[in-house]
């Protein structure tokens, strides 16, 4: 039976505050509900002449140019095909969306969820905000770089041991979805993609300072200087799925997933959420399908695991404190698999580097704990492991109730025995 998924305006006007420091960081509460956004952005009413962003979703053998075809004989605007889902964004005005509804061809029209990014705070200063190519930056004289650590966080999940085992995630590929990566010397982006806006594919360098600091995370190179990542030998990409006004739709991640699907990737991170399941449901395990690794955040609002994370065909990662601890804001529940570190992990930051920082930055939140478990991913990829999801499950160190748990999952991410099913390090909290 077809659906028409078009929730009314009244009822659904829920505000959310996203408010952002740092390099990326900030709070906000709540897997945020979602709003509907009128062209200038605003919050669309019952009333308003603008019409909101969906995703009209036809059967399966509805070629592209029909579907495109279809909503502008509507009355729609196109924004995006999504062949990955075999839809299209669009902004309908409700009698467009009843003609669509109307078609035979037509399987649901969806609404087109915004997500965020999901940063607990941080220390404080400017993010890069607006245009962050480099031609746009200003360009101070930076602090020197500081000499290479081994923060506690990379340090607890033991990658140093298989990295000195020689398993650095090499030639593995993997992307970080999010707000764009860099760029940061201490950052090797071996290409990437703009899916928030498709008429400028190769603008993908970071608007805002968050997909920097998780790349970091995952992937900053082992040099003299900085940090370094649990696989600082992947190659890394950056798939942009943050706009110039800062918002995050589906659609912006869906063709992100279509992109890695195209190009091989082999590890997504996902350090973004919403309330509500979607239509990316079904991006999701396509890509899954076609061999991805799939690894997102929990989300932190003391409550229920977010989407995409809570998709069966995505790990969902939980945060932790230095001491093992169940980082107090995080989400939790059944769909939890791993956990990692996720509180005051310091991390590359490009805005630091515009404003004539050291171009690092610390920061908390379950966006911290994910590129953990996709750079472990990486890891155990270069390991040749059959299974890498089984594999990282199974190699977890075991926290909190015995078994897997609503808070930790499986256990903490164990990068060394991912990546070489040996135990070298001392497997326990740094002192």
């Amino acid at each position: 039976m077809k659906q028409l998924t078009l929730l009314g305006f009244a009822g659904m006007m829920v505000a959310i505050a996203l408010v952002m420091a740092g390099c990326g960081g900030g709070e906000y509460t709540g897997c945020p509900s979602d709003m509907v956004l009128d062209m200038d952005g605003n919050i669309a009413s019952q009333g308003s002449a603008a019409a909101p962003r969906r995703i009209v979703v036809f059967r399966q053998d509805t070629p592209g140019s029909q579907r495109a075809a279809a909503v502008r004989n509507a009355g729609g605007e196109v924004l995006a095909d999504l062949k990955l889902v075999h839809g299209v964004a669009a902004r309908l005005p409700e009698a467009a969306a009843r003609r669509l509804a109307a078609r035979q061809d037509v399987q649901s029209i969806e609404i087109d969820h915004e997500r965020q990014i999901s940063p607990k705070g941080g220390n404080g200063g400017g993010n890069s905000g607006g245009d962050d190519s480099p031609s746009a930056r200003p360009s101070p004289t930076p602090a020197p770089a500081p000499a290479q650590t081994l923060e506690w966080n990379i340090d607890r999940v033991d990658a140093e041991a298989a990295q000195a085992a020689a398993i650095t995630g090499a030639g593995v590929r993997l992307a970080i979805m999010d707000t764009g990566v860099g760029p940061h010397p201490d950052l090797n982006v071996v290409g990437g993609y703009n899916a928030a806006n498709p008429r400028k594919p190769n603008e993908w360098q970071d608007i805002h300072g968050h997909g920097t600091h998780c790349a970091g995370i995952a992937a900053a190179l082992d040099n003299s200087f900085g940090v370094v990542g649990v696989a600082p030998s992947a190659r890394l990409y950056s798939v942009c799925v943050m706009d110039k006004r800062q918002q995050m739709f589906d659609s912006y991640i869906i063709a992100g997933l279509q992109w890695c699907i195209d190009n091989g990737i082999q590890v997504v991170s996902m350090s973004l959420g919403g309330p509500d399941p979607g239509v990316l449901g079904t991006a999701c395990q396509a890509a899954a399908d076609a061999g991805i690794v799939l690894v997102a955040a929990a989300g932190n609002e003391y409550g229920a695991v977010c989407y995409p994370a809570a998709f069966s065909s995505v790990i969902a990662v939980s945060a932790t404190g230095r001491d093992d601890e169940f980082a107090y804001f995080s989400n939790r529940g059944p769909e939890v698999e791993l956990s990692a570190p996720g509180l005051y992990v310091r991390s590359t930051c490009a805005s630091r580097l515009d404003s004539g920082g050291d171009g690092y930055e610390v920061l908390s939140g379950t966006s911290m704990a994910t590129p953990h478990v996709a750079g472990a991913a990486c890891l155990a990829i270069q390991r040749g492991w059959s299974n890498v999801r089984d594999a990282l499950r199974a190699t977890a160190d075991d926290l909190g109730a015995a078994g897997r748990d609503p808070l930790f999952g499986f256990g903490l991410v164990d990068a060394e025995e991912a990546g070489t099913n040996a135990q070298y390090g001392d497997d326990l909290p740094p002192s």
